[in-house]
Parts: C-alpha cells; sequence; structure tokens
C-alpha cells in the first residue's frame, strides 16, 4: 500500500508522532510502498505486521502476493502477526501451506464495524 492507510489519520508523518511520544522513534523507520512487492532482502526481518490492510489489495493474487512477501522477508524464528477482515482464514492457509508453524488464530472480534480476525505465524527457525 502506498501513502496513507485505510485508517483514518494515519500517515508516516502520525506514525513517526506515536513513536516520538513512547520514546522509540530512534528505533523505527518507516516506508511506503506495495505490500506484494516488497523492497527488502528475504529473512529481513524478526516481526512482520498488517492491521487490516491486506484486505485493500485488489485481487486474490494480490493478496495472495503481499502473504507470500510477508513470509519472504521474516527470519527463520520470526513471528507474522496480522489482523485483518474476511480472509485471515486463507492468509492463515497460505502460511501454513508455507511451512508457518504455531499458528493461532483469534475471533472473530468485531473493530470498527467490520468483523476480522488476529492471527499469528512463526517460520521454523
Amino acid at each position: 500500500m502506498s501513502g496513507t492507510t485505510g485508517l483514518g489519520g494515519n500517515s508516516p508523518a502520525a506514525i513517526r508522532a506515536n513513536a516520538e511520544a513512547v520514546g522509540v522513534a530512534d528505533r523505527l523507520s518507516v516506508d511506503t510502498g506495495d505490500a506484494r512487492s516488497l523492497p527488502y532482502p528475504n529473512a529481513s526481518f524478526d516481526v512482520v505486521t498488517s492491521m487490516t490492510a491486506i484486505h485493500n489489495i485488489p485481487g486474490r493474487a494480490g493478496r495472495t502476493a503481499a502473504i507470500a512477501e510477508a513470509w519472504r522477508v521474516t527470519k527463520p524464528g520470526g513471528e507474522i502477526l496480522m489482523f485483518d477482515i474476511r480472509n485471515a482464514r486463507n492468509y492463515a492457509a497460505q502460511l501454513r501451506a508455507a511451512g508457518a508453524v504455531d499458528i493461532r488464530m483469534t475471533g472473530p472480534i468485531l473493530l470498527w464495524g467490520p468483523i476480522g480476525w488476529r492471527f499469528r505465524a512463526t517460520k521454523p527457525a
């Protein structure tokens, strides 16, 4: 996703301001781009997160690509943490097929009207 997110008032500047307010701005990097083609090397991150974003990507193939990219950039032993509406079970199934372990789903959760699911998946070390 590029620019601002679908959550009202969110922007790179707002993220930086929040990080500053809680004293973690020196450990934060904010990038915007396309979740279907992340500009990072394989196994770059200990934790990859997404909050109500993947469902905004048009078409199943696009959402599948975004989940595959999250998996690709997660380090062995790292975790993917997501909350999304509509397709969270499909995302978890895709990660399971890719080799994820310790997949935990929580939900349904009512958030801002739509019902969503929270899940975590671990990439084997």
